[in-house]
């Protein structure tokens, strides 16, 4: 089979000529990129993979969901994304990826300061997170050697996502929108 004549579930058929946006890459960017173009009604959108979707970074990754970031676009941009995680089931037939387990950061005493500025940062920016005690941290992480460890933050909202059902179900609907998804 040459490179580019598949495309998914529709069997050998030649490869589009033309379109509007071509995405390359299958992963959780380029399939997310691909859904929310055919969302907005922008059509004749094609992706390109040079092997399987979700087959590099991102179905390597441990796809950790997580907002305790430095940097407000950072923040802003993870904060959008756990809330489309959180309504995924509802605008994907049902599919859940998120697994909201929480997430803890720990930073050692040095770096106090800093972990009390983003702490500020990521309230104003409206994410749930709090300090919790190192006695506290100490008990819901149990064998966890607190030693080194200054200060600790909470994030019930955090966890890991899916990435194998994440990257499916983006291709899958913007495929049933006329979305063409080439490896």
């Amino acid at each position: 089979m040459k490179y580019g004549n598949r495309n998914i579930g529709k069997g050998e058929i030649p490869m589009v000529k033309t379109a509007d946006v071509v995405i390359i890459g299958g992963g959780a960017i380029g399939t997310s990129l691909l859904y929310h173009l055919t969302a907005k009604d922008v059509r004749n959108v094609v992706l390109l993979e040079k092997g399987l979707l979700c087959a590099g970074s991102t179905g390597d990754s441990a796809a950790i969901m997580r907002q305790h970031y430095s940097n407000e676009v950072s923040i802003r941009l993870v904060k959008k994304s756990l809330e489309i995680f959180q309504h995924f089931p509802e605008m994907f037939d049902g599919t859940e990826v998120l697994h909201n387990v929480g997430w803890y950061f720990l930073v050692p005493p040095e770096a106090a300061d800093i972990f009390h500025d983003n702490m500020a940062q990521l309230k104003r920016l409206g994410v749930r997170t709090w300090e919790v005690s190192l006695e506290d941290a100490a008990e819901a992480l149990p064998g966890l050697n607190m030693e080194g460890i200054g200060c600790v933050a909470h994030e019930p909202d955090s966890g890991y996502v899916d990435p194998h059902g994440m990257v499916s179900a983006f291709a899958a609907k913007a495929k049933s929108t006329g979305a063409q998804v080439y490896l």
